[in-house]
């Protein structure tokens, strides 16, 4: 129970980090839209949108993994409501 319990704060801190790098490339890739087009600015462009699609994969996999331990927290111990 206790090594499910450490695998889900992991995960949780994963998807933390997954979500701002997340931020951080939609921002620059957006940012890059407002200057004067170029060979080297449309590569960065499409290089954030591969980075953008990428993170969000990886999100969803840690979502789903957490998901699985939860379950599996679930079928161990009955939750009450209290």
């Amino acid at each position: 129970m206790d090594l499910i319990v450490q695998k889900i704060g992991i995960i949780k801190n994963e998807m933390t980090h997954l979500w701002n790098a997340l931020i951080v490339v939609i921002g620059g890739t957006l940012g890059l839209f407002l200057v004067p087009y170029s060979l080297k600015t449309l590569s960065l462009i499409i290089i954030g949108i591969v980075m953008f699609f990428l993170l969000v994969n990886a999100y969803i996999l840690r979502r789903n993994i957490l998901f699985e331990l939860l379950s599996q927290m679930n079928k161990e111990e009955t939750w009450t409501v209290h």
